[in-house]
């Protein structure tokens, strides 16, 4: 739209401008969704329900190994088992999981935020939980070299 500015000086003398006015970024319009088929939508729905059905079986496998702890991973101190069970494999399983879903009905809901999302972001995030497990892993793998 125009705004419409009136400027008055003291001299008395009246100037008038007409500004163009852009509306913010906020306000522009989201495209309407592209209606999907109910058998889309359906497969949808049951592959997400088969990943997060997975996912949970795969969390709960992990807290089971905070509380028994594999025979492989004795040698380790308490802390590495607790920390590696409770946030590294969660941490993996969840991304995963969250990778494998189908989230064209999320988009569609939240296009500024899940569908503003791009492989990159994917990638990034990725990549972070990898370079934290590998600090991790790496301390670990120090506290029992020194503590032998």
């Amino acid at each position: 739209g125009i705004a419409h500015v009136q400027v008055t000086v003291p001299a008395q003398i009246n100037m008038q401008f007409n500004v163009p006015v852009a509306p913010p970024a906020y306000a522009q319009q989201i495209p309407e969704p592209k209606p999907q088929s109910k058998l889309r939508v359906a497969a949808g729905v049951i592959w997400n329900a088969l990943v997060a059905m997975a996912t949970f079986f795969l969390l709960s496998a992990s807290v089971y190994c905070i509380f028994t702890i594999p025979a492989a991973m004795q040698k380790y101190p308490v802390w590495v088992n607790t920390f590696g069970y409770a946030v590294i494999v969660p941490a993996f399983i969840l991304f995963i999981g969250y990778l494998l879903l189908d989230k064209s009905r999320l988009k569609q809901r939240f296009p500024r935020t899940i569908g503003a999302w791009t492989w990159h972001n994917y990638l990034v995030t990725g990549v972070i939980i990898f370079v934290v497990t590998i600090a991790f892993l790496t301390v670990a793998a120090f506290s029992v070299a020194f503590s032998q």
